[in-house]
């Protein structure tokens, strides 16, 4: 009996430190975010958001000991990757507008990998988005608004 309380505890006691807990403090000191919706002119061709995330100036994130990793936003999440001293950008890519071919049929292994989609671990509002990011080593969540900003047509 005894044993069976130590392994609830222990499985209780997992469980709660793999929880996902936004931070209160801003630890990432950001100048503005926001997001462009794109979509391809081809059938087909995708569709999705694009995220900047633009630091304060003269903020060095290597000073405080963070490395940004990704953000979750719009039921999905991206990799950060860095554009200029201060610049990150991400990308969302939706299925709304992407056409698969498929010649022969997959096999059940790959056809459940692709239909498996990661939901996003936190509940948030209509521009809201978590950043992800490491600090001393330790991962860390911080929630940020994101302005939606249009996306300028160039013709083809």
């Amino acid at each position: 009996m005894k044993t069976i309380i130590a392994v609830l505890l222990l499985c209780a006691g997992i469980s709660c430190s793999t929880k996902r807990v936004l931070d209160k403090n801003q630890e990432v000191k950001i100048a503005n975010a926001y997001y462009k919706k794109w979509s391809s002119a081809v059938r087909g061709g995708g569709s999705g958001v694009i995220i900047f995330i633009n630091l304060k100036k003269d903020y060095n994130l290597g000073k405080d000991n963070i490395k940004l990793l990704h953000v979750y936003f719009k039921g999905g999440n991206s990799k950060l990757k860095k554009q200029s001293k201060s610049l990150y950008q991400g990308y969302i890519v939706s299925t709304n507008n992407t056409i698969d071919i498929e010649l022969e049929p997959l096999p059940k292994e790959v056809e459940h990998r692709n239909l498996k989609q990661e939901k996003t671990p936190f509940n948030l509002a209509k521009d809201e988005g978590v950043l992800c990011f490491i600090k001393n080593g330790k991962k860390q969540y911080q929630k940020i608004n994101l302005e939606e900003q249009q996306l300028k047509n160039i013709p083809m």
